[in-house]
């Protein structure tokens, strides 16, 4: 193997035999071995044969004048008899034994595209499900019945008992032709037409075994025609659907701290002021609450939760979560209202805006009871809930109320016909 041509050395008048000494210039002999190796140059060493033995890896060779034979026995090679020869070609390689790697740039490309494509077809499905979304709430949701005034009565069931008090009654209507919707509260401690002791109206449903019909009944009596739905949600309810909900956000008027340990559960009710986010379970607190106007205080706070869960409810951001809701719905909630009907009131709700009216039946106190303010109640009975073109008066109802002077119980207890 040569790599010298030796008739140019002579040309240039250089002894081949006597090379070391003609190039004695050139005392980095390691060096120019590192470099025909493929290695890193190795600095100035005094032992030149040790020095290419290291670089290959071998045996130190003893020092020998002649370099370049000692670096063919060391590579076990020909003996090489000139140097400043050029690096010897490249030991072949065997490739490892693997699949094909494509550029990196085109996977890369290729990596992008798909991302776009999942990105794209994302977007595209989410688009069509809210589009679909607002389409059934816009042209497929219709009234639960033909009148353009229905009427649902909502309940909100404790745990005292066996079946609960209803602390909370409500009497929503909803105006499908004007896109109007009221809630009228009926205060827990309202006197009932009842034989037991504690004839409040919270405790007709418990006192009757649980019996939506009776509460119906006593309803009836106070404004003069049957509902037309009911829904019965018990505490559960409340907390379950707001946590579902990622929370509901409420202004806390004042500071709120109760506690009950005889409770079931025990009751702790700890809530700071101003305007939050609240949790499923701090949203029952709310819900609870009396303020220092007593129960009609608690009224109004039932009457802010339910319009802010409405409007929550169908935000687009919890399109996604309507599964959930229905499965807490059929669990919690008891109703004659189809689910459909119950997104058709929860949609007017969130569409009426300033057309949601609130109202508490207007009441005196009676013992440890309340009863309404006769013509204030008739008012706000034939302006807000009547669904019938003919007015309600006090031979429609049955109900304890002051006449000339004298609480007692009034009325002809003759329904407007209809509804139920």
């Amino acid at each position: 193997m040569k790599f010298f041509d030796e008739n140019e050395d002579t040309a240039r008048g250089e002894n081949p035999n006597n090379y070391k000494a003609d190039h004695a210039s050139e005392v980095d002999y390691a060096a120019a071995v590192a470099r025909a190796i493929g290695d890193d140059p190795v600095s100035e060493v005094d032992d030149y044969a040790a020095a290419v033995a290291r670089a290959i890896g071998g045996d130190p060779v003893p020092t020998e004048v002649d370099y370049a034979a000692a670096v063919a026995r060391a590579i076990e090679a020909e003996p090489v008899t000139q140097r400043n020869y050029p690096p010897p070609p490249a030991r072949p390689s065997v490739a490892p034994l693997r699949p094909p790697v494509r550029p990196r740039g085109r996977c890369r490309r290729r990596g992008r595209g798909r991302l776009r494509r999942a990105i794209v077809a994302t977007f595209i499905t989410l688009l069509v499900v809210l589009v679909g979304f607002f389409v059934v709430i816009t042209f497929f949701l219709r009234p639960p019945i033909d009148r353009d005034i229905f009427t649902v009565l909502i309940a909100g069931q404790d745990n005292v008992g066996t079946h609960g008090l209803t602390d909370t009654l409500m009497l929503v209507s909803v105006d499908s032709g004007s896109g109007a919707v009221n809630i009228v509260s009926i205060p827990r401690d309202t006197r009932a037409d009842v034989s037991w002791q504690g004839p409040k109206i919270n405790s007709v449903f418990a006192m009757t075994g649980g019996s939506i019909d009776r509460l119906m009944e006593e309803v009836e009596k106070l404004v003069g025609f049957m509902p037309d739905f009911y829904a019965v949600l018990n505490l559960q309810a409340f907390v379950e659907l707001v946590d579902v909900l990622g929370g509901v956000r409420l202004n806390v008027p004042i500071p709120m701290q109760y506690s009950d340990p005889y409770d079931n559960p025990p009751l702790y009710i700890n809530l700071e002021p101003g305007y939050q986010t609240l949790t499923g379970a701090e949203a029952m607190h709310f819900v609870r609450y009396r303020t220092s106007v007593g129960d009609l205080g608690r009224v109004q706070n039932q009457q802010h939760f339910l319009q802010a869960v409405a409007g929550e409810a169908l935000r687009v951001r919890n399109v996604t979560r309507m599964p959930a809701l229905m499965g807490i719905f059929g669990e919690h909630v008891d109703t004659d209202l189809p689910f459909s009907s119950m997104a058709y009131v929860a949609q007017r709700m969130m569409r009426a805006g300033e057309n949601v009216t609130t109202h508490t039946m207007p009441t005196e106190p009676f013992g440890p009871d309340l009863v309404p303010l006769l013509n204030p109640w008739l008012e706000i009975i034939n302006s807000y809930l009547n669904p019938y073109p003919t007015s309600v008066t006090l031979e429609n109802l049955r109900l304890y109320t002051r006449i000339n002077g004298t609480v007692q119980l009034a009325g002809g207890g003759l329904p407007l016909t209809g509804g139920r």
